[in-house]
């Protein structure tokens, strides 16, 4: 993997020396002095050139990027401010909590997007109150990513909300949330998920399906008969037939087990 030094020189490395920035020696300049150079010539710069500039300072890592790129989070420019909360996912810092929290009451549908990724790619429960917030957002875009990032959190006090977003107007939020209930488990999870087997949606279905066969509460003498009902041929070569066979296999008579095959 290129360093962020490597890619001063090739490429994207370009944008420096249209910024005006020159690094004359990658091997003694300290990186401080290279953040304080790129951030010094990101206030004069159009847009396009920020948004690259915040790029090469995600490659960097360190406390001092992570300042200059949470200062980045209040630029003008939607995209530079959605560079940046991308950046601060990749880089994984979690002292970049508190700032991406606050930026999710951004104007910018693709900002709040990239923040809510970012607090799902940084697990740090801090950010559960906002991600439940994001299951409200206008954008079925952002409520899908806080579907998933709830579910990687895996944090039950997520499971009442999670539950809600099966009635999601939008099949993809509510496949995510699914999903996400299977990740997090609990008896509470069970009753929504058999509903969810109605859903109109053939996606919404599967994941369902596929949530409640790996889920330890789920009663297989309850659910393989709703599952049987009505879905077999729909579900029949759903990945979920695995997890069904190999926990239920006593409750899954042979005609059954045949017709899923």
């Amino acid at each position: 993997m290129k360093s962020y030094k490597s890619n001063l020189y090739s490429g994207i490395g370009s944008l420096l020396l249209v910024a005006g920035i020159l690094i004359t020696d990658t091997n003694v300049m300290a990186q401080q002095q290279d953040v304080d150079a790129i951030t010094s010539q990101m206030k004069n710069a159009s847009p396009s050139v920020r948004a690259k500039l915040v790029e090469i300072l995600s490659e960097m890592g360190g406390p001092s990027v992570v300042a200059a790129l949470v200062e980045a989070l209040g630029d003008e420019a939607s995209q530079v401010r959605r560079e940046a909360a991308d950046a601060l996912g990749e880089i994984g810092d979690p002292r970049a909590v508190p700032a991406l929290m606050a930026a999710f009451q951004d104007n910018a549908r693709d900002v709040r997007r990239e923040v809510v990724e970012s607090l799902g790619e940084l697990h740090d429960i801090r950010a559960v109150s906002v991600l439940i917030e994001a299951l409200d957002d206008e954008s079925s875009d952002v409520r899908r990513e806080a579907v998933d990032a709830l579910g990687h959190m895996e944090d039950p006090a997520a499971i009442e909300r999670l539950q809600e977003a099966l009635s999601d107007p939008n099949s993809e939020v509510r496949r995510e949330a699914a999903d996400a209930i299977g990740d997090i488990g609990g008896a509470a999870a069970v009753p929504a998920l058999i509903q969810a087997l109605q859903d109109g949606s053939s996606e919404v279905r599967r994941e369902a399906a596929d949530a409640l066969t790996m889920m330890e509460q789920a009663e297989p003498e309850k659910v393989i008969p709703i599952l049987v009902k009505g879905y077999v041929s729909e579900i029949g070569t759903a990945r979920y037939n695995t997890g069904l066979q190999r926990r239920w296999d006593v409750y899954v008579f042979p005609p059954v087990k045949q017709s899923l095959h």
